[in-house]
């Protein structure tokens, strides 16, 4: 038992706990080892909280299970859950989204025999292996799914991390369904002609736990990163509502206060380190998110959730073949999109394609790359649409947005490596080559005779 002083501080925690549970918290770094981190990072920050919350809650709320047996089958463990789910208070909606999460852990346990031993887990006595169906696992998505709804953080959090769980265990069914479930805002399960409708709040909230599921994968992903990256390119089809002409100056100077905080607070030289620590955790949240902007933030997760795709193949040619869309895609949202929710994730994804360029021009570089593919898109353009955000300033712009900024100067570094290893001039060079020849009637005639004899 922990005295009240004890439980105040561990209260306190809870607010940097909400951010290192949100596998997002540090979507600007480009480095997929550190995604892999911050995604394990996050799984202990949800439990964490789930802790603490337990902890403090009262005799009442902890209401105890009837069925004490140290065996249980399965589907008595999801009955419980579900009775959890539905309870009253929050500490309670938590743990029975947690005893999904552990039983989705224990089906990949060694011999599928029983679940790992932590605590809140009790063995099986079934083989889990046997009963480690797709039913089951759509069985848990169907319950967990409504957690994101759940105004308490620490619930929906555990939430995401009990569907990261089970799309482990059954990826090529979930993590598909699940990709779906963002775009168009229906989960469709494979066992079922039910389906469920998602609000647009909890699609964005569903999208944190693809990146989860993205993250934990790794270069595993690669399976299914053609048909996520078809998923995802075309992403959120539903226009959302535009934000008026007297919305956005509104905006722009709410997020500019909740960023400086106090408004006292002129010098970083005079501030202690709490109210350095404090605009940290403000800056890492990434921002307030308004009303009108929720369709924004849903698009924006999309396009980063492509960005996660590409930073996480092993072979970046292996998304070539979409080189000229995402191309054409940060060209057209710098110049033309208005939200810059939107526009920051596009710079961001163009920062990805130019660091898998130069992944791929320190390795294996050969003449049918992604290197190759940017330029025949016309990556220039691209650079083009980078710069002309640089060119703006804070006095010349109504809408400056300095994060806007920052992105693209991240983008164009990285582009400035590729171009010191001299893979676009080899590409260029290769591509007026190939221009040159396929205008000879000869070399065409000879290539002709050649595919003729093989």
């Amino acid at each position: 038992h922990r005295n009240q002083q004890e439980l105040e501080f561990l209260k306190a925690s809870l607010p940097q706990l909400q951010i290192l549970s949100s596998v997002k918290f540090q979507d600007s770094q480009i480095d997929a080892n550190l995604g892999r981190l911050c995604a394990e990072v996050a799984e202990m920050a949800s439990y964490a909280a789930l802790l603490v919350v337990s902890r403090t809650s009262t005799k009442e709320e902890r209401e105890p299970t009837k069925d004490s047996k140290k065996h249980r089958t399965y589907s008595s463990i999801i009955e419980e859950a579900a009775k959890n789910l539905n309870s009253s208070h929050p500490a309670l909606r938590a743990e029975g989204a947690a005893q999904l999460r552990y039983l989705a852990i224990g089906c990949l346990a060694e011999k599928g025999e029983k679940l790992p031993k932590r605590s809140m887990i009790q063995e099986v006595s079934e083989p889990l292996s046997t009963v480690a169906s797709v039913k089951m696992m759509e069985e848990i998505l169907r319950l967990v799914i409504h957690t994101l709804s759940d105004p308490e953080s620490y619930v929906y959090m555990a939430g995401i991390q009990t569907i990261a769980a089970i799309a482990d265990v059954k990826p090529h069914v979930l993590i598909p369904s699940i990709s779906l479930a963002i775009c168009t805002g229906i989960l469709k399960v494979e066992n079922s002609s039910q389906t469920i409708t998602i609000p647009e709040n909890d699609r964005i909230k569903l999208s944190e736990a693809l990146f989860c599921i993205i993250q934990r994968r790794g270069t595993a992903i690669s399976q299914y990163g053609t048909q996520l990256l078809r998923i995802m390119i075309y992403g959120n089809q539903q226009s959302g509502q535009e934000p008026s002409q007297s919305d956005a100056p509104a905006i722009q100077e709410e997020t500019h206060e909740y960023f400086l905080g106090c408004a006292d607070d002129t010098n970083d030289l005079t501030e202690s380190s709490d109210d350095l620590e404090g605009k940290k955790l403000r800056v890492n949240t990434g921002g307030p998110i308004f009303e009108v902007e929720l369709n924004f933030m849903l698009r924006s997760s999309c396009i980063l959730i492509v960005a996660e795709v590409i930073n996480n193949l092993e072979f970046p040619k292996h998304f070539a073949l979409h080189v000229s869309e995402l191309v054409q895609l940060v060209t057209s949202a710098i110049y033309l999109e208005k939200s810059r929710l939107v526009r920051r994730a596009v710079a961001f994804l163009a920062a990805v394609l130019y660091n898998a360029a130069l992944r791929e021009a320190q390795g294996e570089f050969d003449l049918r790359s992604l290197i190759v593919e940017l330029v025949i898109s016309g990556e220039a353009k691209m650079e083009a649409a980078l710069v002309s955000v640089l060119s703006q300033d804070s006095g010349s712009s109504q809408h400056y947005d300095p994060a806007l900024r920052a992105r693209c100067e991240e983008a164009l570094k990285a582009r400035a490596d590729v171009v010191e290893t001299g893979a676009f001039s080899i590409a260029a060079l290769y591509l007026e080559e190939q221009k040159r020849e396929n205008r000879s009637h000869t070399v065409v005639i000879i290539k002709k005779r050649l595919n003729e004899a093989e």
